[in-house]
Formats: structure tokens, C-alpha cells, sequence
């Protein structure tokens, strides 16, 4: 009976994983996050495209995080990374040290050092 509990929720969660693929907008700049994969445990390659007024963006910095909340018995969890590229799109790598619910931001600074943030979740 166990083994067959196992199994389905083994199932399930793979039935939930899928390549991240979301956007919206931070202030005035579209923001789109992809996964070239399903996203799982481990390292995941990510790629955020920038653009303000359909044009490529080229900020000072963006910050990648994610994070989950402390749960009973379990501490918080995060990563970050400071993404490279240009002409709008940057590239970079997180950690996800368990399937769950993430919370996932991205930190704009622009030139003209105003920070933006776009905010979104991912499970898997």
C-alpha cells in the first residue's frame, strides 16, 4: 500500500513539473521568465528577457531569486544570482533544494539607479 502511495505521488509531482514560462511587468519594463526545462531539484538554467517600450532593455544589474518560506520543522530557503547578458536578454543559473511552491523575483536596476521588481510563483 505504501509502495502504491509513493507511486502516486511520485507521478503527480511529475505531472506538475513543466519549463517555467511567465511574465508581466515591473514598472514600466516587460519582463518574461523561461526554463529551457521542466524545472526540478538542483541547478535550473534560466533566461529573463527585458524589454521598455518593445525595445531590449540594458540595465546596470538584474537580480534572479527565489525563495520559500520556513515551514514547521524546515528553515527558509532561497538562492540568487546576478544575471549576465545583453541586448535585453540574461541568462543565469538557480538552485531549487526541493519540488515545492517558489517564489520566484526579479530585480531591475536601471540606469538611472531606480530599482524594479517583477514578482511571480513556480511549482513543481
Amino acid at each position: 500500500m505504501k509502495k502504491i502511495i509513493l507511486a502516486a505521488l511520485l507521478s503527480i509531482g511529475t505531472l506538475l513539473a513543466a519549463p517555467l514560462n511567465t511574465g508581466g511587468k515591473a514598472s514600466d519594463i516587460t519582463v518574461k521568465i523561461q526554463s529551457e526545462k521542466d524545472l526540478s531539484v538542483g541547478q535550473n538554467s534560466i533566461t529573463v528577457s527585458l524589454a521598455k517600450d518593445t525595445k531590449p532593455l540594458t540595465p546596470k544589474s538584474v537580480e534572479l531569486k527565489a525563495f520559500m518560506a520556513a515551514m514547521p520543522g524546515m528553515p527558509e530557503m532561497s538562492d540568487k544570482v546576478e544575471l549576465k547578458g545583453k541586448d535585453g536578454i540574461y541568462k543565469g543559473s538557480l538552485n531549487f533544494v526541493m519540488s515545492g511552491t517558489w517564489q520566484i523575483s526579479v530585480t531591475i536596476v536601471d540606469t538611472d539607479g531606480k530599482r524594479k521588481r517583477y514578482k511571480t510563483s513556480a511549482s513543481f
